[in-house]
């Protein structure tokens, strides 16, 4: 059993980063640009990470450091003592941020599914059914690794949890409106014309209760069909763009091969 779990998990680790440094790596960050939308949409979680202080600055800073440790867990798998190293460090990140069981296990949901739902709505192509259970078992297994023993098998149940964490939590803050518009400018850039583009098609993209609570324009049924070809376009533009990954803390008898 214990082998056939793992057999699981190698797949699921090698499917993950073959989709985090492959062409679809946009996908990947641009849902979870989204993503972030919707965790900022949650008032204590907001005010949790805007607190640090560090979105004034680097506004993804925390993204860039999720996606280093995916791909660590990826390259190296969650039994791996680097691996094991960087969720502590992880951990220790949050130490000062009240955070919990529930408003975790939303969080990993999140990373989980907007980077599909970015695919199939605005992607180069929608992830397959082997990339989409890959996916889900790779996050039920960090989660597990990360003491988040119930997180659901399957992919209705993660949109699930995050509906369900949504309707409770979910709100308008003035500071989650601040830490959206400073992501979506770190995500695309100072482009003045694709931050406009991205502004009108998050507002389009984003269902009706988690725009108002980030302070984002209601737009009419022309501007919003506008809205929404406007992030297809954008995710054709950030796709031509060559990833900025971040290089690993992986032992030397490790090969690592990215794009």
């Amino acid at each position: 059993m214990e082998e056939q779990m793992r057999g699981q998990d190698v797949v699921a680790e090698q499917a993950t980063w073959d989709l985090l440094t492959g062409p679809t790596f946009w996908d990947f960050w641009l849902g979870l640009a989204v993503g972030l939308c919707h965790v900022s949409s949650v008032p204590h979680l907001a005010a949790a990470f805007g607190s640090t202080g560090e979105f004034g600055s680097d506004p993804n800073r925390r993204s860039k450091q999720a996606l280093r440790m995916l791909l660590t867990v990826a390259r190296l798998g969650t039994e791996h003592p680097t691996t094991r190293a960087a969720l502590s460090r992880m951990n220790q990140g949050h130490r000062h941020v009240r955070l919990s069981r529930d408003d975790v296990g939303y969080g990993l949901a999140v990373v989980a599914e907007f980077p599909m739902w970015w695919a199939e709505n605005f992607g180069r192509r929608p992830w397959s059914d082997r990339e989409v259970a890959a996916t889900v078992v790779f996050y039920t297994r960090l989660g597990h690794h990360m003491g988040l023993r119930g997180l659901p098998g399957d992919r209705a149940g993660l949109q699930r949890l995050i509906v369900d964490y949504e309707r409770e939590h979910q709100a308008f803050s003035t500071v989650g409106a601040r830490l959206v518009g400073a992501q979506l400018a770190d995500v695309i850039g100072g482009n003045g014309v694709l931050r406009a583009l991205g502004r009108a098609g998050l507002a389009a993209a984003l269902d009706d209760s988690t725009r108002v609570a980030v302070g984002l324009p209601s737009l009419g049924p022309t501007t919003s069909v506008v809205g929404r070809g406007a992030l297809r376009l954008l995710s054709r533009v950030m796709s031509r763009r060559r990833p900025n990954l971040p290089a690993l803390d992986v032992p030397r008898e490790v090969a690592i091969a990215v794009p």
